[in-house]
């Protein structure tokens, strides 16, 4: 591992897309599985990475794929953990090379996803707008790498519809913590903001991701944020502070995958696939 993980790492860390989560949890697992003295061990383990972030769930499904392969001890695990983990980085590499409309165009995006990174290097647009994405403003750290090679704009959240037509942007692309049975895109709030403005403008909406994002169940957890965020006031109010948002997929001109280009209609089969991993 490249630096020191544990399942308390995949839980707090806030810095860090789904996709990058799911690959440290199945180091987690590879390690843990190297150290564990029996299967029940390992188990104890992975449901402890499973139920860590369970917004993620990549990493559920990911997690699934070893346990489900594997044989039932902790060599075999280990073995199947690193196997597991080189797919899924082939996986979410070959998922960034699908969007053909970003090459040479003005782009919109928001949040920090590492799939959605690799499909703006793969694609070398001609302008990169990008929304600061608060809570949490990852979005200034993704504008300041994308502007060491691209020419990139920072906007601000409450700016975004205004942006996608004042930049003239081609389509808005966003990764995703989630893809609902539906097709719906669970992602960093304000991804169903940016798709509803774009869908007013008729510019496209595309969610990048792994196969693996496929939620095997129905809903989803917004993962609420402190309160405090917003305000920490003495009035009596309520506030909502979510994580995650929904885009419905009447929204959602199409998804990304490492097996091409998906229409939201054929995400259900995807999810009643993933749930037959479970049954370890």
């Amino acid at each position: 591992m490249a630096r020191d993980l544990s399942v308390e790492t995949i839980r707090d860390d806030r810095d860090h897309g789904s996709a990058q989560l799911s690959l440290w949890a199945l180091d987690v697992l590879h390690e843990g599985a190297k150290a564990a003295d029996d299967w029940e061990d390992v188990a104890a383990l992975a449901r402890d990475l499973v139920a860590a972030r369970p917004s993620m769930v990549v990493i559920e499904n990911r997690i699934n794929r070893v346990l489900h392969a594997a044989a039932h001890t902790p060599e075999a695990v280990a073995a199947e953990a690193r196997a597991v983990r080189t797919r899924a980085e082939h996986a979410d590499n070959a998922a960034a090379t699908e969007l053909d409309c970003l090459s040479g165009k003005t782009v919109f995006t928001l949040s920090r996803s590492g799939t959605v990174l690799t499909a703006l290097n793969h694609a070398t647009p001609a302008h990169v707008i990008v929304a600061v994405s608060n809570p949490g403003g990852e979005g200034v750290r993704v504008a300041e790498r994308l502007a060491s090679t691209t020419k990139t704009t920072l906007v601000s959240d409450a700016g975004i519809a205004q942006a996608l037509a004042d930049f003239d942007v081609a389509c808005v692309v966003a990764g995703a913590d989630t893809i609902l049975a539906d097709g719906s895109v669970v992602n960093k709030v304000g991804t169903r903001v940016a798709a509803s403005a774009a869908n007013t403008l008729g510019i496209p909406f595309y969610a990048v991701c792994s196969l693996d994002k496929v939620n095997p169940r129905d809903g989803y957890d917004p993962e609420p944020r402190d309160a405090a965020e917003l305000y920490d006031g003495d009035a009596t109010l309520g506030v909502s502070n979510p994580t995650f948002d929904r885009t419905p997929p009447d929204l959602v001109t199409g998804i990304a995958t490492e097996a091409g280009l998906f229409d939201t209609g054929d995400v259900a089969t995807v999810s009643t696939e993933l749930r037959g991993l479970a049954d370890w």
